[in-house]
């Protein structure tokens, strides 16, 4: 493009110069140039094509004066270029040796030192390379502010590429005072709070974030909801628990997750109340499944109290199948077999879940309705793999399928342990429960059945 502009403008001179040769031949004009005892006459003209050619010399000159200057520098950037490729190619010797060298004085000191820091800090097998890294940043430090801002950032960088935030932190903070809004700075700093469990302090830097646009509304939001869940699950007593809930803001304590952990660490620590009154207020703003299964476990002990409240959060949302599901572990605890039963065919019937049949199972089976117990086991194992499983198809076959009455004694004991329902929704509750992991298991169990069953069986046949 330049060249092609020099053509331009000297055919524009030359035909300007053929235009004017006519004027100039008549009259060709007079220069008299007096320099003490000196004296220089001549036409305009020739003054003129003078001072061009001066001008052309000139240039001439200091091209040639310039022409190893320029010669370095044209071999710096060959190097800084080998040595960037190198440095995305993930070749980190390579890179840094070219990168050293495109550095080297009548060079790009300041960009070459800076990228042969990074090279040298991506090997981690090398034990001298922290030391060259060192070396690197002090040669590329020339005095000037904006260089030391940057220097310090690469600090701060090679620090957190070898896992250690702690000594970024400081380097970090004191370049938060001098740019407050800078984006690379902030992120850095936030990642290393977040590393370090600085909850506190991630959450005070989140009004400087925002402003500088690397996080949005949401992704604010979220980390106040991590960094909540985290104060609460590090609390070491139940005291501390309390004063950290206590401390959150309005809106947190009726978020789903949130609450879920502070109501987990509650029951943790024996306090059943207090996870009731954080479930309970978090329900009323918003139904969630995890919350009801956590609000099932307050009231092990008062399953009359929750039945109540349970029914109530049915009236406001009728057909969850969580709530059908929780009422059906109520109506265990309390002993109701039929409503449990009720309950769970209808939970199944608004949405088919794996647990809610492994819990009709073990209803079915302490019955002694054997076979349907296994159907039950059978269709949990079918959804864990991703498998449809028709409702319909399975409430025409337990209809259809007689109870098969245990031994009396067996199923009185079954059916009046006194703490039977309870141990059940415990047993859901820690995940201790679980359906047989295959078909085989399954088959296995109903080879396995007691004596009794197959003397039942064999005397309905001659029957």
């Amino acid at each position: 493009m330049r060249g092609w502009l020099i053509f331009l403008i000297a055919l524009a001179v030359l035909l300007a110069g053929a235009a004017l040769a006519p004027v100039f031949s008549d009259h060709p004009g007079y220069v008299l140039i007096q320099l003490g005892s000196w004296t220089i006459e001549t036409t305009v003209v020739v003054i003129a094509l003078a001072i061009l050619l001066s001008f052309v010399v000139l240039k001439v000159l200091f091209w040639l004066v310039d022409a190893p200057r320029r010669a370095v520098r044209n071999l710096a950037r060959r190097r800084m270029e080998q040595g960037l490729l190198a440095l995305a190619e993930g070749n980190w010797s390579q890179a840094e040796k070219a990168l050293q060298r495109a550095a080297e004085p009548s060079g790009l000191p300041q960009a070459g030192y800076l990228a042969a820091a990074r090279a040298a800090s991506s090997q981690v097998d090398d034990d001298s390379a922290e030391l060259r890294q060192q070396q690197y940043l002090e040669a590329a430090d020339n005095g000037q502010a904006r260089t030391r801002f940057l220097l310090e950032l690469s600090r701060a960088r090679l620090h957190l590429n070898r896992n250690n935030p702690e000594l970024a932190i400081p380097i970090l903070k004191r370049l938060k005072r001098r740019r407050r809004q800078h984006p690379q700075v902030l992120k850095m700093l936030a990642h290393c709070y977040r590393e370090q469990g600085h909850w506190s302090a991630l959450q005070d830097m989140l009004p400087a974030m925002r402003k500088a646009g690397v996080i949005n509304r949401q992704g604010e939001q979220d980390i106040h909801r991590l960094a909540a869940s985290n104060e609460l699950q590090a609390a070491s007593s139940s005291e501390s628990l309390q004063k950290t809930w206590e401390k959150l803001l309005r809106p947190l304590r009726y978020d789903p997750d949130v609450v879920a952990c502070y109501a987990q660490r509650a029951l943790e620590y024996g306090l059943p109340r207090l996870a009731d009154n954080a479930l309970s207020a978090a329900l009323d703003k918003q139904l969630d499944d995890d919350l009801l299964d956590l609000y099932l476990q307050c009231h092990l002990e008062n399953p009359e109290k929750a039945l109540s409240q349970i029914e109530k959060w049915r009236r406001k949302e009728p057909d969850n199948a969580v709530i059908e599901r929780v009422l059906g572990q109520l109506c265990l605890q309390q002993q109701l077999w039929g409503k449990a039963r009720t309950h769970l065919l209808e939970s199944l019937r608004l949405k088919a879940s794996e647990k809610t049949y492994q819990i009709l199972g073990e209803l079915l089976e302490r019955q002694g309705e054997i076979e349907s117990a296994l159907r039950c086991y059978h269709n949990a194992l079918q959804l864990s793999q991703g498998k449809l499983v028709k409702y319909q198809e399975f409430v025409t076959s337990l209809n259809q399928q007689p109870s098969l009455q245990a031994p009396e004694q067996t199923r009185t004991e079954a059916l009046d342990a006194p703490d039977w329902g309870q141990q059940l929704v415990a047993d859901q509750a820690s995940k201790k429960f679980r359906a047989p992991s295959s078909d085989q298991e399954a088959i296995g169990d109903l080879v396995n059945l007691p004596d009794a069953y197959h003397d039942s069986t064999r005397s309905d046949n001659d029957k």
